[in-house]
Parts: C-alpha cells; structure tokens; sequence
C-alpha cells in the first residue's frame, strides 16, 4: 500500500469498517471520495505549474477534408471518407492548385495533391520539443 497516497490509505481503512456501520461508511466514503478529488486537482494545479520546457516548437496546419478511400483492389470502398493531412498537401480541387500557389482551400472543394495517397498521419519531433498543432475542418456542410 501506498502510505503518501491519502486516497489509497483512505480506502483500505474505509474497506475495513464498511460491513458492520453502513451508515458511517458511506459517510466516509463520501468524505474520502472528496478528499480524494481535491487532491487530484491540487497534483493537478502542480502539474501546470511545471510546463516543459521546449528546445524548439513544430508547428503543423493539419486539416480534416472529404476524402474517397479504397479499401482494396477488389473494390471495397467508402466513398464518404474522411481524413486529415497537413495544409500544404491539400489542393483546390476547382483550380487544383495548393494554398501556396494561389488556391483557395474551402470546405468540400478540397482534395489531395495528385502525387499523395491517403495514409495514416503521423506527427514526429525530437525528444524535448513540443508540438503545437492548428487544427481546420474543411469537411463538406453536407455530413
């Protein structure tokens, strides 16, 4: 048993009176569950006093759009897809153009570059750097 704990010695103390005084227990239990709950958020308050500290911040635009996914080669397919990608793989789909060369990225007329194929997204960074990621829906009103 973990003695610095209060939850985990409140509740194996609580456990040993429950039977006999089902009354008192309770009103322990509902003692203790409190006890326990103002001092979550009290670890709480310590924890976002001690932020990390970055070596660097990467930032990423990700975007969730409409996209059509094949399954496999047989066919199988779900034709309302969705997916996220980073801004800068997303095209225009009526001027086909990404963002950066004049496009215009709005809800359900955006598409993948023609050279990317719709795979899982992963965000890497060194161990000590933080990730900072700017979320934008441009899913179809549609859905």
């Amino acid at each position: 048993m973990d003695r610095d704990n209060p939850c985990t010695a409140f509740f194996s103390y609580n456990v040993t009176f429950w039977e006999g005084d089902v009354l008192g227990g309770l009103t322990r239990l509902a003692v203790g569950l409190a006890a326990c709950a103002i001092s979550a958020l009290a670890s709480n308050f310590e924890a976002q006093a001690q932020l990390p500290v970055c070596s660097r911040t990467v930032k990423a635009d990700v975007v969730a759009f409409d996209q059509p996914l094949m399954f496999n080669r047989l066919g199988s397919q779900n034709v309302n897809g969705m997916i996220y990608a980073l801004r800068s793989d997303v095209i225009d789909r009526s001027s086909g153009k990404p963002e950066a060369a004049g496009g215009t990225l709005t809800p359900g007329n955006v598409g993948l570059r023609p050279d990317k194929r719709p795979r899982p997204i992963v965000l890497r960074v060194r161990s000590g750097d933080c990730l900072e990621v700017q979320f934008t829906n441009l899913l179809s009103s549609q859905h």
